[in-house]
């Protein structure tokens, strides 16, 4: 029976009504999709990022995320962007100023990179030893989607991210092994090495031998309280490396006993003998070394560093083969400690037992009778 109104007339539903309703639940449930399911686009977030008195201006996205690439250059190489692979160490900085370990990336050809935009970032470089090495100082840097802050110390570089996205390009020396050949001052020629046909030649040798201005195998006289002056010669085997990271230590082993204290110079320049104020790793691996050096001088091919040692013998002392010096060459770079493989520390030698090189260690012998 049909229910009848207070009129008696049956009651009707109105056909723009039903209508109505019909569009009213097809946007709810297109409000229900885009708020449940649908995919939404990130706003911006503008924001203002202050790190050691540095006020930056970020403009991030509302999940804090950065996507972008890296990349590391050669900037030895003015002929092209020469870029190459190294292990990249990522740093934030917390309440404190310290640097805590965030990620590493090892394609920085064509790497890809994840952080966090808004943070304060550390980058770092992971010496590499060999010709085509990797140097850790970073000289450079040059950013879309960040702020670059600057160097810091032993050779980092502070930046900010920004923005969701952007490229950041490192420049940093490619590290180089060595040639070298040693003039003796006080005959006014150069002298051969064991090696060579010629008294100019270079030799690459990680141990090399010097003899006397006239032939590969005679030792030089030096005499009764006589005088050994020589000069190193000293460039990197190949163009557009340099063989100096953070420094090089110059060390000479040459018995007291026998010798008077040296003067060392490196292109000129005096050095100080530093072996009373080395770091503790250092000072245990060359506490077989009378006397060690420092220096910041960059050994590039085709430039050559020139490196005097000058010393006369003690009064009344004729020094014989025993007694001859040595010179040893020791670039200083980064390494991962023994204890953390993800923090980088910076030296001569590791912080191993064997207090293990970081790059190559060259020493250079003379022959005198």
């Amino acid at each position: 029976m049909k229910k009848l109104n207070k009129l008696g007339a049956a009651k009707k539903i109105s056909p723009a009504l039903i209508v109505f309703g019909f569009i009213a639940i097809l946007l709810l449930g297109v409000i229900a999709i885009g708020v449940f399911g649908g995919k939404q686009e990130q706003t911006t977030i503008g924001e203002e990022v202050t790190t050691e008195g540095t006020t930056v201006s970020t403009q991030c996205p509302s999940d804090y995320g950065f996507s972008g690439t890296v990349t590391v250059q050669n900037d030895l190489n003015t002929t092209g962007a020469e870029t190459f692979d190294t292990t990249m160490y990522f740093y934030t900085i917390d309440a404190n100023g310290n640097e805590v370990f965030e990620k590493s990336s090892t394609d920085t050809t064509s790497g890809t990179l994840t952080l966090s935009c808004g943070s304060t970032y550390v980058a770092r470089v992971l010496s590499v030893d060999g010709a085509a090495g990797d140097s850790s100082v970073i000289n450079s840097a040059s950013m879309s989607g960040a702020t670059s802050l600057g160097a810091v110390k032993d050779g980092g570089w502070k930046f900010v991210v920004t923005k969701a996205s952007g490229a950041l390009t490192f420049k940093v020396h490619q590290h180089g092994l060595i040639q070298l050949r040693a003039f003796d001052i006080e005959n006014n020629n150069y002298l051969y090495n064991v090696t060579a046909d010629t008294a100019t030649e270079w030799t690459d040798d990680t141990s090399a031998n010097f003899t006397s201005i006239t032939a590969n195998n005679t030792a030089t006289a030096v005499g009764t309280s006589g005088s050994y002056n020589v000069r190193l010669e000293i460039q990197t085997q190949n163009a557009d490396e340099s063989f100096n990271d953070q420094g090089v230590y110059i060390l000479v082993d040459a018995s007291s006993a026998v010798w008077a204290v040296p003067t060392l110079k490196v292109s000129g320049s005096t050095l100080t003998n530093i072996k009373g104020s080395l770091p503790a790793d250092e000072a245990v691996a060359y506490a077989d070394y009378e006397y060690v050096y420092k220096t910041s001088s960059n050994f590039i091919n085709p430039d050559k560093i020139s490196v005097e040692y000058l010393s006369t013998a003690v009064s009344g002392v004729n020094p014989t083969g025993a007694n001859a010096p040595v010179i040893a060459l020791a670039p200083i770079g980064s390494y991962t400690s023994v204890s953390d493989s993800n923090l980088l520390k910076f030296g001569s030698v590791k912080d191993d037992s064997s207090k293990t090189a970081v790059y190559t260690l060259y020493t250079i012998n003379f022959f005198i009778s």
